[in-house]
């Protein structure tokens, strides 16, 4: 049983080093950025601020689609996705706002334990983001295919409306 017991205590001697190493390395990129984020929160943000935008200019187009779109068409399917997706990315927003360091660059002790707090509020939200970000991730791909699926039906009405003019002739 002491083998193991031995094993056991150095897999634990590994992980708490490995944890450290990580940790250390996240509040020194957070303190050496100038966004006070790690590099895959700031690109996150970047992403999640675009898929909101474009979310949000959709919105405002959507007067141009139907008004009476049927539950479970196209265009009605587009429109809720859109809507998950603003939902989903102002939530990701707030999360990710919260995680950057306030150093003051005057001040480098100041800026070092704003960048290990805001390590450590990286480490405690890492689930949250991640989970939110996977669903990101399925709403956009819902998006493309309700936009290309209201793209057929609309490139479909208008060659039937081609199709009509032209035997009329």
């Amino acid at each position: 049983m002491e083998p193991l017991r031995d094993l056991g205590i150095a897999a634990a001697g590994v992980q708490f080093v490995d944890f450290g190493t990580r940790f250390l390395r996240g509040t020194i990129e957070i303190y050496k950025s100038t966004s006070g984020k790690t590099e895959r929160v700031a690109i996150l943000a970047t992403s999640t601020s675009t898929l909101h935008d474009l979310s949000s200019k959709v919105k405002e187009k959507a007067s141009a689609l139907p008004a009476n779109a049927l539950p479970g068409s196209a265009d009605a399917m587009f429109l809720d996705t859109c809507r998950q997706c603003r939902d989903v990315s102002k939530e990701l927003t707030e999360v990710i706002a919260a995680l950057g360091a306030k150093g003051l660059p005057n001040r480098p002790l100041k800026s070092a334990t704003s960048s290990l707090a805001a390590a450590v509020r990286a480490l405690k939200a890492s689930g949250k983001i991640e989970s939110l970000s996977k669903k990101l991730e399925s709403i956009r791909v819902q998006m493309e295919t309700a936009a290309l699926v209201c793209l057929w039906a609309k490139a479909t009405e208008n060659g039937e409306s081609i199709l009509r003019v032209s035997s009329n002739w």
